[in-house]
Formats: structure tokens, C-alpha cells, sequence
């Protein structure tokens, strides 16, 4: 027969198994999730790059998407309107070509994952190359499919020398 003390420490000890194996089994899905919402991205930045806006469109969730663009007045909701910004961004440009991946910070439940990222784009207008950084802040929706699918997004070009501290110190600096 087992003491008091011995039956304790089976029981911390396989407490602390089973926390190790939820912890594992969590870290294994969260890996999952991020590989899976990382593709997503690469495929959405190849559609675009293709001008491929059917393509870009199937990425996102047909049950209600968001597209908020860098100008104010480009908040498209739904497939039909992401598709005519899509098609009227194709408009402006000869070709484009997004980077690698840059900054990527993400977090996930089961059924809902950030991805917030930078990516170089390389665009050619009217033979003039432009050459930024874009900005991006999604929301992925994992469907019944077991796919991701963005639910929304943020695109904004940042600025290089305007941010606060940059600012403040240009302030003190006058005087």
C-alpha cells in the first residue's frame, strides 16, 4: 500500500504530464495555425501580384470581408466590392511585385488569427518604377472547410522620420 505522500506526489506528477501534454498539444496548433495563415498570406500577395483578383477574392471570407485601402475612401465590403478595388488597382499599375515577408506578428484562437506584417512592393507606373513598403493588419477566419480565410484588413503605407519620437526630438532639438 502506497503512503499519503507517495499517492501526492503520483498525482502532482501526473498533473504536471497532462499540463505538459495540453501546453505541447497547444503549441502543435498554434505552429499549425501560424503555417497555415503565413500560406494564406503568400497566396494573397501572389494574386495580387498576378493581378489576379478572382484569386485574391477566393482567399477571402465569403460570409463578410473588409478591405480598408490607403485612401480614405476605399473601405470595401464584401466580395463584390474587394473585386472592384482589386480590378481598379490593377488599373493603375504596369506590373507589381510584392517581397518577403517582414515584421510578421501574429496570434490565434482555433477559429480566429492576426497577422499583422510588412512587405517591400516594387510597382511600375506609366514606366516609372515605385518602390515602398506596405503595411498590413488582417484578420483570418477559419471556416468549417478547415481553411483561413481574411476577414479583413488594414493596408497603409508607412512613413520613414515622422513617427512621435522622431517628432518630439525634432521639437526639442528647435528649442
Amino acid at each position: 500500500m502506497k503512503s499519503p505522500f507517495q499517492l501526492l506526489l503520483l498525482a502532482l506528477l501526473a498533473t504536471a504530464a497532462c499540463q505538459q501534454s495540453d501546453h505541447q498539444a497547444a503549441t502543435a496548433s498554434t505552429l499549425e495555425t501560424d503555417h497555415a495563415v503565413r500560406e494564406r498570406v503568400a497566396q494573397l500577395a501572389k494574386a495580387y501580384s498576378h493581378k489576379d483578383g478572382s484569386g485574391f477574392v477566393g482567399l477571402t471570407d465569403p460570409d463578410g470581408s473588409v478591405v480598408y485601402g490607403t485612401d480614405s475612401a476605399e473601405v470595401n465590403v464584401g466580395q463584390a466590392a474587394i473585386l472592384q478595388q482589386m480590378q481598379a488597382d490593377f488599373a493603375t499599375v504596369d506590373s507589381l511585385h510584392f517581397g518577403s515577408v517582414a515584421n510578421y506578428h501574429s496570434q490565434a484562437t482555433p477559429a480566429l488569427a492576426t497577422a499583422f506584417f510588412d512587405q517591400p512592393l516594387d510597382a511600375y507606373v506609366g514606366g516609372h518604377r515605385y518602390h515602398g513598403l506596405i503595411r498590413f493588419a488582417t484578420v483570418w477566419h477559419k471556416r468549417d472547410d478547415g481553411n483561413w480565410y481574411l476577414s479583413q484588413t488594414l493596408v497603409s503605407r508607412p512613413t520613414k522620420g515622422k513617427s512621435s519620437r522622431e517628432v518630439v526630438a525634432a521639437r526639442h532639438k528647435q528649442s
